[in-house]
């Protein structure tokens, strides 16, 4: 099962449409549409990988990878359109492992690679 959370939703098209591409079926794909609602159905429900974005409504995306490799969330994405190592030093001031983390600024991937990243994540 797959969790993306993300408060826009030309993101979430975007990340649905690669997964689909890539044979996920609908089924195994949950939305949380900002933090509190990606924190909830962590807590609820058993995800194999999450793809989140950053800056969110209510809690980043710091918060939520918290909340997840507590939950065993071991295959986490985290996007920004913030610099990959911006988004570095936000997980090192949240005290947050890395591994298991794949990095992604929104500005530094075009699409074709944005594909190529998400396939390795999920069959990985």
């Amino acid at each position: 099962m797959i969790l993306i959370a993300d408060d826009f939703e030309s993101e979430i098209d975007l990340l649905e449409k690669i997964l689909f591409e890539l044979g996920i079926d609908k089924d195994n794909i949950k939305i949380a549409r900002d933090g509190k609602q990606a924190m909830e159905l962590i807590n609820l429900e058993h995800f194999e990988h999450l793809i989140t974005d950053y800056n969110m409504p209510f809690f980043n995306g710091s918060e939520v990878i918290i909340t997840a490799q507590k939950a065993g969330i071991s295959k986490i994405l985290l996007r920004s359109s913030h610099s990959v190592s911006r988004l570095r030093q936000n997980l090192e001031d949240y005290k947050i492992n890395p591994t298991g983390i794949e990095l992604v600024g929104k500005r530094d991937t075009n699409l074709a690679e944005l594909k190529e990243l998400i396939k390795k994540f999920i069959i990985s």
